[in-house]
C-alpha cells in the first residue's frame, strides 16, 4: 500500500491479526486506519469500501476459509474485489515468528475465474518454489532464472495458469446490479 497509496490520495483500512507486522505498518503509516482483527470475522458492513485488496491472504487460510472470506470481501466491496495470490499451492511455513505465515490451501485461475474473477498471471512458476529453478540452479545462475521469469510476464499474464502468482479482479458492483 506505500507505494500504491504513496501520493494519499485514497483512504485505506489496513487488517492484520499479527501484532509485530501491525505495529511496522502503523510505525510506516502504510493505512489511514490500522486494525488489529482476524480476516475470518471481519468488522465491516455491507458496501463498506470501493475497492477491497485481499493481497496475499487467502493461502493462509483453509480452503473454506478462503471461500467465506472471498465472499465476505465481494459484500462488504461496492465496485472491486482485487486478490493477490501464489498460483496454485506454494509450501510455506512459519515465518518471523509468525504462525499466521503458514500457507494451509492452493488457488488456481481456473477456480478463480470460476468464481467470476478476471485472473492474470506474473512471474513464471517454475522458477519459484522449493522446487523451482532459483532453488535448484547454483547461486551464480539464479539471477538467470529470475530474468527468465521476469520476460516471461507477457505471456504468464495470458497465461495464469503458468504463473507464480495470480491478481484476480472482479467487478463487484455490476455483479450486484444482475
Amino acid at each position: 500500500m506505500e507505494k500504491i497509496n504513496r501520493d494519499r490520495h485514497f483512504f485505506t483500512v489496513g487488517v492484520d491479526l499479527f501484532i509485530p507486522y501491525m505495529k511496522e505498518a502503523r510505525s510506516r503509516r502504510t493505512h489511514d486506519v490500522h486494525i488489529v482483527c482476524d480476516v475470518r470475522s471481519l468488522p465491516f458492513r455491507k458496501k463498506s469500501f470501493d475497492v477491497v485488496l485481499c493481497s496475499q491472504i487467502i493461502e493462509h487460510l483453509t480452503k473454506d476459509e478462503g471461500l467465506s472470506l472471498i465472499g465476505e470481501a465481494e459484500k462488504i466491496g461496492r465496485q472491486q474485489v482485487i486478490i493477490t495470490t501464489p498460483g496454485g499451492f506454494v509450501g510455506r511455513w512459519e515465518l518471523d515468528g509468525n504462525p499466521f505465515q503458514a500457507h494451509k490451501s492452493g488457488w488456481t485461475s481456473e477456480e478463480l475465474s470460476k468464481m467470476g474473477y478476471n485472473a492474470k498471471g506474473y512471474g513464471l512458476r517454475v522458477v519459484y518454489g522449493e522446487h523451482g529453478l532459483a532453488c535448484s540452479l547454483p547461486a551464480p545462475l539464479r539471477p538467470v532464472s529470475f530474468l527468465s521469469s521476469y520476460l516471461a510476464t507477457p505471456i504468464v499474464y495470458f497465461f495464469p495458469n503458468l504463473a507464480a502468482q495470480l491478481i484476480c479482479v472482479k467487478n463487484v458492483s455490476l455483479a450486484g446490479s444482475q
